[in-house]
């Protein structure tokens, strides 16, 4: 909780601020701590708020006024939040089914943290969000389903978590889709009668699946802002989301007169206009800032006990679980929102932020946010490198978040495998000029770098390597125990390796350079990683075809490429790709079998033109090889052309026992590893909406 903080002591460090000689005076920026600083009211939150929205929409408008880069005719940038993802009973019975050893589960980052997705199961059961609808399948014995319950899910489902006889479903909910009768259309989300005060609602549906023949809801709660992540660690479920309220009335490009469109932009009239019209905007939303509510600014939770809303404000009367970073000049808010599912309630935290990346250990959970949003940096030349905040929050109590101190790192992250943590120590990998310094006309090449932090009240550094690979991006990293690997990539895909054992002291021990490029990284026992990305050779990637490699890295001086394999049809007029090139829930090796299961989306042009195929390819992984033990093919699913939007690849496999379980949106099939004979299939609807709301 942000209300057990301590007041931190913070350094600010002024920095000037460079103009453009043909731009308005933004001003200078200051640069000090990212440390949450907490609010002793909710009136002190309130102005934090308005003030960073005055400074975002003054220097929007004041961009108006340069005429560098052609903004001056009115071609502005409107706002923008982007920055820098009667049946018989069926109650469960293990019958001894333990994950990991009889079944596999969902290819989560760290031991024990589970993490939402769409397919779960417990052993007995597989549970699928298709659609708009949960599925729950039964596995008597391995190698059969048994369709035993549906459950309609208001929303978009994406995804869910199981603690227990608690399922809980994480839905997107667009409050343009609800119909008038809709409890939450006119009093929580239709603000003023024309428009909407958030685009997007996270819906949790919490489902007693104590019977699984008879799911049925028993909790409901709409917070507002969209769904970022989840997670579980035993009973005690966190679901991260972002939320941004609308602010249809602020301005953010001037109002101009209907003859300014007639006029030369870069006439004396004209730049008169302009003047005239930044300055009545600015003064403009100075009124109408002023006279916001708090409520203005953070979002809602909702919630629903049969046809009535209940709203619970996420502000309690002090504001105490707000934080925002010293120099931070965000208005969106992140939020962790924690439950004990054995418990009532819920608790909540929010950091006022910019768009984040989430890590989670078993103890630890880390928001990495840009330091500052994209529109901070102009007017400000080459002053300032992009840098990162981190956030960390001890949860290691069910149902409680502790936040516990903030740094800062150069660089940019991308996605949860940037992160770790081990032994109290944050593990960061980034990217430095990533988004290529679009203020600066000749930027510095980008680079790779990795961090070392800790400490009890805040996050400082420990160790750092700078510098890694100039010009090359950062595709891909994964940390296993005291070793960090790192995937760059130009043309060439080096593997490097880092020594963190001492996290004071970080060692640069090997680089190995190999074709192609790995965008996700497994570790496997007896000093070996896996990986999957994109084939390619000397000059270059070749994007239709997928490539598993085999990494043997038992002397870290010396790692070693022992075999790799590349996935598609055969003609060459064919290209595939992989989910789990990009999404790593759906890669799944099963250590007892020695397997890879990895879907695979193919085309192959043929004498009656181009041909898709769904199939989930089967690896052998040997010590020091790579060979393809067969395929399961769902291509016969989909036959219906009419519904050309939707996704109809193999997406997850869950390996049973003797079975290979592969799950796509229009069915699922069960299939013997040892002769591939299909030994359960079960149609699915699919999804009756465009893949894009999901």
């Amino acid at each position: 909780m942000l209300k057990r903080l301590a007041t931190f002591i913070l350094a600010a460090t002024l920095v000037a601020a460079c103009s453009d000689n043909d731009g308005p005076d933004i001003g200078p920026r200051v640069a000090s701590s990212a440390a949450l600083k907490r609010f002793d009211s909710c009136e002190e939150l309130a102005r934090k708020l308005k003030d960073n929205l005055r400074e975002e929409s003054r220097t929007m408008l004041l961009q108006y006024l340069d005429e560098s880069n052609g903004w001056g005719w009115g071609r502005g940038i409107a706002e923008d939040s982007a920055s820098f993802d009667g049946a018989p009973s069926a109650a469960a019975d293990s019958a001894g089914r333990e994950e990991g050893v009889d079944y596999s589960g969902t290819n989560n980052q760290e031991t024990g943290v589970d993490e939402g997705d769409f397919v779960k199961t417990d052993g007995d059961f597989i549970y699928v969000l298709n659609g708009r609808t949960l599925v729950i399948v039964a596995v008597p014995e391995f190698g059969q389903l048994d369709q035993v319950a549906t459950l309609d899910i208001e929303g978009y489902p994406q995804e869910m978590l199981i603690a227990g006889d608690t399922l809980v479903v994480f839905s997107q909910i667009y409050p343009n889709y609800f119909g008038y009768d809709h409890p939450l259309f006119a009093d929580a989300v239709f603000a003023d009668g024309r428009t909407w005060r958030t685009n997007e609602l996270v819906k949790l549906t919490f489902v007693d699946i104590s019977d699984r023949a008879r799911p049925t809801n028993k909790r409901e709660l709409y917070v507002e802002g969209y769904y970022q992540t989840s997670r579980k660690i035993e009973t005690s479920i966190r679901l991260v989301s972002y939320g941004q309220i609308n602010l249809w009335d602020v301005l953010f490009y001037p109002e101009f007169p209907e003859r300014y469109w007639q006029l030369d932009w870069k006439s004396a009239e004209a730049r008169a206009i302009r003047e005239r019209a930044v300055q009545d905007a600015i003064a403009k939303n100075d009124a109408i800032i002023d006279k916001k509510p708090l409520s203005d600014f953070i979002p809602n939770v909702y919630e629903r006990r049969g046809a009535a809303i209940a709203p619970r404000n996420f502000a309690d009367a002090e504001c105490a679980g707000f934080g925002i970073a010293e120099d931070s000049l965000g208005r969106g808010v992140t939020s962790i929102v924690s439950f004990d599912t054995t418990k009532e309630g819920y608790e909540a935290d929010h950091v006022v932020s910019n768009t984040s990346v989430v890590y989670a250990s078993a103890d630890t959970l880390v928001i990495a946010e840009p330091s500052w949003n994209w529109w901070w940096f102009y007017g400000q030349d080459d002053t300032f490198d992009d840098a990162t905040n981190l956030h960390r929050f001890d949860i290691a109590t069910p149902g409680v978040s502790t936040y516990q101190g903030s740094g800062r790192v150069p660089g940019a992250v991308s996605n949860q495998f940037n992160l770790s943590e081990k032994d109290g120590v944050v593990r960061v990998s980034t990217t430095s000029n990533r988004w290529g310094r679009w203020w600066v006309e000749t930027p510095p090449p980008v680079s790779s770098n990795v961090f070392t932090l800790s400490g009890d009240f805040h996050l400082s550094v420990l160790g750092e390597l700078r510098g890694i690979s100039p010009g090359e991006t950062l595709w891909a990293t994964r940390f296993v125990g005291d070793t960090a690997y790192l995937v760059t990539f130009l043309n060439i895909d080096p593997l490097w390796t880092v020594d963190l054992s001492d996290p004071a002291k970080l060692v640069m021990v090997s680089e190995l350079e190999v074709p192609g490029v790995s965008t996700y990284v497994h570790p496997l026992s007896g000093g070996r990683l896996l990986s999957i990305g994109i084939a390619g050779s000397n000059t270059g990637l070749d994007w239709g075809t997928t490539q598993v490699s085999l990494f043997d890295v038992s002397v870290p001086t010396e790692p070693a490429l022992a075999a790799s394999l590349q996935l598609g049809l055969p003609n060459k007029d064919s290209w595939s790709y992989s989910e789990a090139q990009y999404e790593h829930k759906a890669f799944t090796y099963w250590e007892p079998k020695q397997t890879l299961a990895v879907p695979l989306s193919s085309y192959g042009y043929y004498s009656s033109g181009y041909r898709y195929y769904s199939s989930l390819e089967l690896i052998s992984v040997s010590a020091d090889g790579l060979a393809r033990a067969g395929a399961i093919d769902h291509t016969g699913f989909f036959n219906d052309p009419t519904r050309w939007w939707s996704n109809p690849g193999i997406r997850r496999s869950i390996f049973m026992g003797d079975y290979v379980v592969a799950v796509s949106d229009r069915g699922i099939t069960a299939t013997h590893l040892g002769d591939l004979v299909l030994t359960a299939s079960l149609p699915l609807p699919g999804n009756i909406d465009p893949i894009w709301f999901y």
